[in-house]
């Protein structure tokens, strides 16, 4: 074999070579192993879910550098509506609560009227009774209460007695404290035109203040110590005399220093200044003689 054939024989070894390789190489089979469907997929989900996660993410931080804050005058602003609603609210009440007072006081000035006679000229039987009806009329004010006090005499401190036992517990309550701090005392025996006298407890101490108040409103109508002489005083309700207090020697006190609660008066009580020819002549009667000995 020449040189040219031993050339030609190498160009075709290597042209059929060339086209062989390539088809022998694709058929063979691949050490790797194929990636499978299933797995291709939860991938591709995995991925979906992230870049969508972040997605929310990005658009809620973006949704906040948008919205600005808000700064007082936007807070006053927010609560304004609430302030006004409630400042109409309480204008309206207290209005209402204006015009339900105006009615109760007109109300209280047309009752006072219609028994206007009885308060002011009436006497003491006719008073009471006016006193109690416009108790009836108006059960929760006080104002025949408030009249009785005002008034201060016969048929007002029986009036409050009865309110005293009436069946509003606070009027009721009223009218006790009231009588707990005053005693009337009637002058109609001295002088009928006289006021009858409301003294406050509070104020007399003893025995002898009671009966120089009395003396100073007789008006001159005695002398003074004259008590148990010219004048005494006695209980309305039971008639009872109340009499100074005895020396050892059964001589009259100039000055009785007792309580009045030790010398049997209590709250509440009409006293009546009576002359002596009215009271017992006897000076020394068992069931008149000093309080102490019978309360």
């Amino acid at each position: 074999m020449n040189y040219r054939s031993m050339l030609g024989c190498f160009i075709l070894t290597w042209f059929l070579f060339l086209i062989a390789g390539p088809t022998s190489i694709q058929a063979q089979p691949s050490s790797e192993p194929a990636a499978s469907p299933t797995s291709s997929v939860s991938t591709t989900t995995s991925l979906n879910s992230y870049f969508g996660e972040r997605l929310t993410e990005l658009e809620q931080e973006v949704q906040k550098l948008k919205k600005p804050k808000k700064d007082i005058w936007d807070k006053l602003s927010a609560i304004s509506g609430l302030i006004s609603g409630s400042i109409i609210v309480l204008v309206g009440l207290f209005v209402t609560s204006a015009l339900k007072k105006r009615e109760l006081a007109i109300s209280q000035v047309q009752t006072v009227q219609s028994f206007l006679p009885q308060l002011q000229s009436g006497g003491p039987k006719e008073k009471e009774a006016a006193l109690l009806a416009i108790q009836a009329l108006d059960t929760k004010s006080g104002l025949a209460l408030s009249l009785a006090v005002l008034y201060r005499d016969e048929g007002s401190i029986n009036a409050i007695r009865k309110m005293g036992s009436g069946p509003d517990a606070a009027i009721a309550k009223r009218a006790r404290e009231t009588l707990a701090s005053m005693v009337i005392v009637s002058f109609k025996y001295f002088s009928p035109e006289t006021e009858d006298l409301s003294l406050s407890l509070s104020s007399l101490q003893t025995f002898y203040d009671l009966t120089n108040q009395v003396f100073w409103a007789l008006k001159g109508a005695v002398e003074a110590f004259t008590y148990e002489s010219s004048w005494m005083l006695r209980d309305k309700a039971t008639l009872k005399e109340f009499r100074k207090e005895r020396t050892k020697d059964g001589a009259i006190s100039r000055i009785d220093l007792r309580s009045l609660e030790k010398v049997g008066i209590k709250p509440g009580m009409t006293l009546e200044v009576i002359p002596m020819k009215i009271a017992s002549n006897d000076p020394h009667p068992q069931s008149m003689t000093n309080a102490s000995n019978s309360s």
